[in-house]
């Protein structure tokens, strides 16, 4: 038998709770991204629908057929039947979130071995909860985190942009500790600001404790010595805000060495006159607030350097999936969630088709994650309308008292 006989396919919003067995398989059946190469070995005997992490039902491959559809390409439609109560009894209910973590989500291959050994196991995983293993707070398809990740390798330097509470930073330290387990000494957070300079980021002449000035390296050029000593692994800058700062001051000469045709190249540095390079091991991931008005465009220079990826609020398909889940299995009831889902979609729709505004200035889902102190939910809801959406609206429509209230009883509808 083949290594890998399974196929596990997750389900976000295709699955309805209390939906039939034929919508169900119809549900599982549907095209998907598969390798045409495995299904062709014949040896893929079964396919699992996965809903939360666990298996609802199991189906035995009787054949597949390709998307004649001219936006499915390379996407096969399968076809089964339920699967023999042997083997549909030991995985009924079975909780595979150890197994269906990695890429190739919403689609994981894996063994019907495995499974029937992680079934007859169960009892040795009960310290893993489901909340540790459902409870994912990184609200971004599996799709789309893994072409974050693909841009980063290629790339070298990424920005995450955005409208205010997306959870920009959260979230590119959350891609860093998932797709590449990185310790915390390869880890620098900087957050640029007006004042931010290229003394403070390579280097330049500080203070000692003797009043005296002194030629001093800076926080990236201490770092960037640190990965070049350790080649085998990645290091990553984080730069809170990094439209915030002068950023042609801020680099100077780094402008060339971060691309990543130049890096390993060498050129010397300002003050010191060392010779000083960018290693290919280190990635730049810089965040970017779009509704913030003070700040200018970035110039063609730096963007030339980076790819951008735009973060969306969470109140869509897999995002909001996920968000959803997570919200209720922080004990927040379906009616609080449909709730604010709801208005704060609306208020998002009226904010993007308001010339003054725009897409650049939805309101994001990470106010509505922090859940430590809740104790009543109308109250936590109400909360962050009231101290933390109706200020930021009174921001955007400064003088439109009008505005400000109709965008506020929506967002208070029950």
């Amino acid at each position: 038998m083949s290594t890998y006989n399974a196929i596990l396919i997750k389900l976000g919003l295709t699955y309805k709770e209390g939906m039939s067995a034929e919508e169900l398989y119809n549900a599982t059946s549907i095209s998907w991204k598969l390798s045409e190469t495995r299904l062709k070995s014949g040896d893929y005997k079964c396919y699992c629908a996965v809903y939360r992490n666990k298996i609802k039902e199991v189906y035995e491959i009787t054949g597949y057929e390709k998307d004649l559809h001219p936006e499915k390409n390379g996407r096969f439609i399968l076809k089964g039947k339920a699967a023999d109560d042997s083997i549909r009894s030991k995985l009924l209910g079975l909780n595979v979130g150890e197994i269906h973590t990695s890429s190739g989500n919403p689609i994981k291959y894996t063994s019907i071995e495995k499974l029937v050994d992680l079934s007859e196991h169960a009892g040795e995983y009960e310290n893993i909860t489901e909340e540790h293993l459902f409870n994912d707070d990184l609200f971004l398809s599996e799709a789309l985190q893994e072409k974050i990740v693909r841009l980063l390798k290629y790339k070298k330097n990424i920005i995450l942009q955005g409208p205010p509470g997306v959870g920009k930073t959260y979230l590119a330290k959350k891609l860093i500790q998932k797709w590449f387990s990185a310790a915390s000494h390869q880890f620098l957070q900087v957050q640029f600001h007006q004042t931010y300079s290229y003394e403070d980021f390579i280097e330049g002449y500080r203070p000692d404790e003797d009043g005296q000035f002194k030629l001093q390296k800076g926080l990236f050029r201490e770092f960037a010595e640190k990965a070049l000593d350790d080649l085998d692994n990645d290091y990553f800058v984080l730069i809170d805000e990094i439209n915030r700062g002068n950023l042609s001051k801020i680099f100077g000469e780094l402008f060339m060495l971060i691309e990543h045709d130049k890096r390993g190249e060498k050129l010397q540095l300002a003050y010191s006159k060392d010779k000083f390079t960018v290693p290919s091991n280190i990635y730049f991931i810089g965040t970017m607030n779009t509704a913030d008005r003070s700040l200018t465009n970035l110039d063609f220079a730096l963007r030339r350097r980076f790819s951008f990826i735009y973060v969306e609020p969470a109140f869509e398909e897999e995002g909001l999936t996920k968000f959803s889940n997570y919200l209720e299995l922080n004990g927040i009831n379906l009616g609080t969630i449909d709730r604010l889902v709801r208005n704060v979609k609306h208020v998002n729709e009226l904010i993007k088709s308001d010339y003054r505004l725009g897409k650049g200035f939805e309101i994001g889902h990470a106010y509505f994650t922090n859940l430590n102190n809740s104790t009543d939910e109308q109250e936590w809801y109400e909360n962050i309308i009231e101290f933390e959406l109706v200020p930021l609206i009174e921001e955007y429509y400064f003088g439109d008292h009008m505005k400000c209230t109709e965008l506020r009883e929506v967002l208070m509808r029950e």
